[in-house]
């Protein structure tokens, strides 16, 4: 059985830690995605999720990614982030359909060029807003 958002949530809080701006940022990036999410009537309850969960995640190769190169861009970002989608949606038990769409997200969510979804729309839209 795979997790809710709410146990998405505990594994960001659990790497930004220390880092209460991508805390911060997180949450609002959520917040409005789930906005956009309530007017969605085409979407399946599934995707409503998988979007929430590439929401919580888009991020979460940040830190790595400033350890390792001393940057928060976005390139490495899309290094960085995908290997830590794979290992927390591999704890939640999600199936690899899943998994891949929600790293493909997070490993290209600065290049708009490859937004193929409402999924992935919808983060790019949420994250801009923030």
């Amino acid at each position: 059985m795979a997790h809710d958002v709410n146990w998405y949530w505990q594994k960001v809080e659990e790497v930004f830690h220390d880092d209460a701006h991508m805390i911060d940022h997180t949450k609002k990036v959520l917040e409005y995605a789930q906005q956009i999410i309530s007017d969605q009537t085409d979407m399946s309850e599934e995707e409503k999720r998988r979007t929430e969960v590439a929401v919580l995640l888009h991020d979460i190769g940040i830190l790595v990614a400033e350890k390792k190169y001393g940057s928060r861009a976005g390139k490495f970002q899309h290094i960085e982030g995908p290997p830590l989608v794979r290992e927390i949606t591999k704890q939640a038990g999600e199936e690899p359909g899943f998994i891949d769409r929600v790293a493909f997200i997070v490993g290209n969510h600065h290049n708009f060029s490859k937004a193929d979804g409402t999924d992935f729309q919808i983060l790019i839209e949420a994250d801009m807003l923030v």
